[in-house]
């Protein structure tokens, strides 16, 4: 009762979702439980069919019809997210549109499962109530709310110039609608704009010259506080995160700006017989050395693969730049599915529901989805996923705070080594490729915990 911020770390498989969600039913709690995907907000519904998931405007279509949204000044029909509702028209069919009938059904609920990205955003516009006044905030996959919570407040170009002369909302709109709005479209558009802007003004001014431009964006250099983001300010009053890979809970801390939060770990309770880790070299993946060692790292995958008959894996690259020159290589492609980023879940959907033989290769699977049993029974990692050294906010971040940069690396790590062995009887087997592995693990023991050093295999 002395701690608002409960930090849990637990092993991959160790059922958090039935930890989070027996928390708020056993004490009879309103609260929100975040993620970072879909995929995972999934899950919680197969675990508890009484939750409402709740996601964004932009998943919907507006369901006004055609001629009306024409005679409004629209092409085509848009999302809810650009719909003439944002503009302030008083919709007539409001109680058909399927955006406003998930609200209206999940705000009878106690508990609502939510991205993260789509929780932040709603929660921090002043005008709204909604899925607020929690008890409790669950926040799973607690290894991620650095990039959730920095993305959340990332500033767009246009209003990172905005907030660095200084102008005001009104000098903007007039920049961004030329003249006279013509037409509920173009009042949409500069309405849901202008809130965007004031947003970001009100941002910006509470973390001064502490924030650093991407190629994208305007963001902060540290993750905004968890204070101001998942607890207070009528968002929650208690906060429980959970992850896998907390590893450091100091450096965690320091990171998210909070003091003393109760920390517990959960015991480890797969046999480390049945979730070996295999080193096995083929050189220091780098992006200097992707063309070099693209044919020895397929040479390598088919060698694994043919070791493994009749067995299902997954194949690690942490970069879709990484898999297209692997997979070029592959001298029978035909047995590995590769995606990009816009079919990901149609391929990720293909993978677990094919019957035959199979390899997923994808950038985008190092957490929060599960592969158990003969889902998949080997994984190999191509490179310890480093994040780019020259981003802007990776070099303006390891000044602040040096130890992030490989503890980042290590969480990413750990997650990966956790996708194919989900209970104490599956078993699946891990394949390291990268010789930076043995670099970092002698060079920062510390970040490798001992449940994972003793599976490992020189």
């Amino acid at each position: 009762e002395k701690h608002d911020v409960i930090v849990l770390e637990a092993p991959a498989g160790s059922g958090k979702s039935l930890i989070g969600l027996g928390l708020l039913r056993s004490l009879k709690a309103r609260g929100v439980i975040l993620t970072a995907t879909k995929s995972l907000q999934d899950q919680y519904l197969q675990v508890d069919k009484r939750l409402k998931k709740v996601v964004g405007r932009g998943n919907f279509d507006c369901v006004l019809p055609s001629w009306t949204l024409e005679d409004m000044g629209y092409r085509s029909t848009p999302k809810v997210s650009e719909a003439p509702c944002v503009g302030g028209y008083q919709c007539p069919i409001k109680s058909e549109c399927p955006y406003f009938i998930q609200l209206a059904q999940a705000a009878e609920e106690p508990v609502t499962v939510h991205n993260y990205s789509y929780w932040l955003n709603i929660t921090a516009l002043p005008e709204n109530d909604l899925f607020t006044e929690n008890d409790w905030v669950i926040a799973d996959e607690g290894h991620l709310l650095d990039d959730q919570l920095t993305s959340s407040w990332a500033i767009t170009p246009q209003d990172a110039f905005m907030a660095l002369v200084n102008k005001s909302v009104a000098e903007v709109a007039k920049e961004i609608v030329t003249g006279k709005a013509r037409g509920l479209a173009q009042k949409a558009l500069l309405n849901k704009t202008m809130a965007e802007l004031n947003l970001a003004l009100e941002r910006f001014n509470k973390v001064p010259n502490k924030w650093v431009p991407t190629g994208a964006a305007l963001v902060p250099i540290l993750p905004p506080p968890l204070e101001t983001t998942l607890i207070g300010s009528k968002k929650g009053n208690k906060l429980l995160v959970m992850s896998a890979t907390i590893l450091d809970i100091d450096l965690w801390s320091r990171l998210h700006g909070i003091q003393d939060p109760y920390y517990m770990k959960m015991p480890w309770t797969f046999p480390k017989e049945r979730r070996p880790i295999y080193y096995r070299p083929v050189g220091k993946v780098v992006s200097a050395t992707y063309n070099q060692l693209a044919k020895p790292l397929a040479q390598a995958i088919e060698y694994i693969i043919d070791t493994h008959p009749g067995e299902r894996g997954l194949i690690h690259t942490p970069s879709y730049q990484l898999s297209e020159s692997v997979y070029g290589h592959l001298a029978r492609p035909d047995m590995v599915i590769a995606h990009s980023q816009r079919n990901r879940s149609q391929m990720l959907t293909r993978f677990k529901s094919a019957l035959d033989r199979c390899w997923l290769m994808s950038p985008a699977i190092q957490h929060g989805e599960d592969f158990p049993y003969e889902v998949a029974r080997c994984q190999i990692i191509l490179r310890v996923p480093m994040r780019n050294p020259r981003d802007p906010l990776v070099l303006a971040r390891k000044q602040v705070l040096p130890q992030w940069y490989v503890y980042d690396m290590f969480q990413r790590l750990w997650q990966m080594c956790g996708r194919v062995v989900r209970t104490p009887t599956d078993y699946g087997e891990t394949f390291i490729l990268d010789e930076n592995f043995a670099i970092l693990t002698k060079e920062y023991p510390q970040l490798v915990p001992a449940e994972i050093e003793e599976a490992i295999k020189w």
